[in-house]
């Protein structure tokens, strides 16, 4: 039975499968609400009756951390118009990043709940351009008028499109000042306590024409690895490279979390740092799906799977 648990839960950890309702801010509509529209390749219909817009259909634009590590973000679409839709696109236009036009969806949205449909968007617009505007577009058809499409486009609020470009902007800084690279091989064995560990290398890199050099504060832990007295703060200098020894030892060991954080958050180390004078910044630095593998080992030895 051992092995067999071992086996489930290091298979959802190689293949990022993550445990329903985890990592997703709670919500009052959650217990009724329709949150997983399936992507769909079908084009939208040509047919387009244009002015017969909806007015009862509310849209927030949002973004979780989730969304953040898979470059998405969520389009909310609330059904108060009392009838049974259908959306089939939805379009996100905003100067603060790219965006890749159309979406193709199939959701239907019964009347009283809400979708969330998952936009993806290039790298952040830095520096962000003022007086930007966000507009979410709409192809739908009510189920009672399936033949009869409709489209709707509203400006909506962009204020956590704002919030997240002027994070990524202030990351994107650090990040080509400081350069931060897990450099493998990780080599797993066991401390002077018997505990299981592994040893790899966290690389620094500060260009030549940098205004300044950076200090390195913390490397925090994730779900799945916590860094056992990292050697921090580390001052870089202009020009420099520096190759910091990094230990790690298991974080939770639990089916939920392994399971739940793997993908998206387990191999995701928050890094921060600082340039000149200026507060630090959390620096995410990913550990290379190719470097992985002693790592799943370290997990499997150290938490007795």
């Amino acid at each position: 039975m051992q092995q067999m648990r071992s086996l489930v839960v290091l298979g959802a950890l190689a293949l990022g499968v993550g445990l329903a309702g985890c990592g997703v801010p709670a919500d009052p509509a959650d217990a009724t609400r329709d949150t997983t529209p399936t992507t769909s390749t079908a084009p939208a219909s040509s047919a387009m009756a244009v002015g017969a817009e909806p007015t009862e259909l509310p849209i927030e634009v949002f973004r979780n951390r989730a969304d953040d590590l898979r470059g998405v973000f969520t389009v909310k679409v609330s059904n108060t118009s009392g009838r049974d839709i259908r959306i089939d696109t939805v379009t996100l236009t905003t100067g603060l990043y790219g965006t890749p036009g159309p979406v193709p969806v199939d959701a239907s949205v019964a009347p009283g709940l809400r979708v969330d449909l998952l936009v993806p968007v290039d790298e952040a617009v830095c520096p962000a351009p003022d007086g930007t505007t966000a507009t979410v577009q709409l192809v739908l058809a009510y189920e009672d008028a399936p033949d009869q499409p409709v489209t709707t486009a509203r400006e909506v609020s962009d204020e956590q499109l704002r919030s997240w470009n002027d994070r990524e902007c202030a990351v994107a800084e650090v990040r080509a000042a400081a350069q931060p690279e897990f450099v493998g091989p990780w080599v797993v064995g066991e401390d002077d306590a018997g505990r299981v560990i592994a040893d790899g290398t966290l690389r620094f890199v500060v260009p030549d024409d940098a205004p300044a050099g950076v200090t390195v504060t913390a490397i925090e832990r994730t779900v799945l690895f916590a860094p056992v007295d990292p050697a921090t703060p580390v001052d870089i200098g202009v020009g420099q490279q520096v190759d910091v020894p990094i230990r790690l030892a298991t974080g939770r060991c639990d089916p939920h979390a392994v399971g739940e954080a793997s993908a998206r958050y387990g191999f995701v180390f928050p890094i921060r740092i600082s340039r000149g004078a200026a507060e630090a910044v959390v620096v995410p630095t990913t550990v290379d799906p190719a470097d992985r593998g002693p790592l799943f080992d370290l997990i499997t030895r150290g938490c007795g799977l």
